[in-house]
């Protein structure tokens, strides 16, 4: 990909999505409340389903402050917003100690060489 090396703004997109299943590390598994988990925590028992579990959407940007954009200072800036499905979104996990809804962002400063 040819990039311009002038002053000027990269941008990206991001879309990830994401599935649950058994294959997942025990600590991915961030819906499911066991028994123990239930008795440490307060929140009900919740078998986690298995599926696509939500969506992210993120862009990454960067500007040039040198002029240009391979070499030099520049600033970074980027975010994302991830919903989940409504299997997971019914957690208790997500229902009453979180939210369906997540953002994320970003604003730096940047030197490359």
């Amino acid at each position: 990909m040819q990039v311009e090396q002038r002053h000027g703004a990269l941008l990206r997109p991001a879309p990830q999505p994401a599935l649950g299943t058994d294959a997942e590390p025990r600590h991915h598994r961030r819906c499911g409340v066991d028994a123990a988990q239930s008795v440490a925590s307060g929140l009900p028992v919740y078998a986690a389903p298995r599926g696509w579990k939500n969506w992210t959407l993120g862009a990454l940007g960067t500007y040039s402050l040198t002029g240009d954009l391979l070499h030099g200072f520049k600033i970074v800036g980027g975010g994302t917003y991830g919903r989940q499905f409504d299997r997971f979104a019914n957690s208790p996990v997500v229902r009453i100690a979180g939210s369906r809804t997540q953002w994320l962002g970003v604003l730096g400063v940047a030197y490359t060489f």
